[in-house]
């Protein structure tokens, strides 16, 4: 919180090589479910600090393409 006591909102996910493996996977035509599944597998920290969900994953990966959204190498 700032000093006047408002939330400064969600903090942006700054590492950037898992960034960029969900972006990867998902031009790929991998499930957002699975990549939330491999991250927690192999013990990476969420943006929120807890574990993935589909949804985290989306929202990175929306806004890392500037909204675009892909599957199996198409761009929607």
């Amino acid at each position: 919180k700032k000093v006047s006591g408002r939330c400064e909102g969600r903090k942006p996910y700054d590492n950037n090589e898992v960034v960029q493996g969900i972006v990867a996977l998902r031009e790929r035509g991998v499930s957002y479910r699975a990549i939330a599944e491999d991250l927690n597998e192999q013990g990476v920290a969420s943006p929120a600090g807890s574990s993935w969900s589909p949804n985290a994953v989306r929202r990175i990966a929306l806004r890392v393409t500037g909204g675009r959204v892909f599957m199996a190498g198409l761009d929607k």
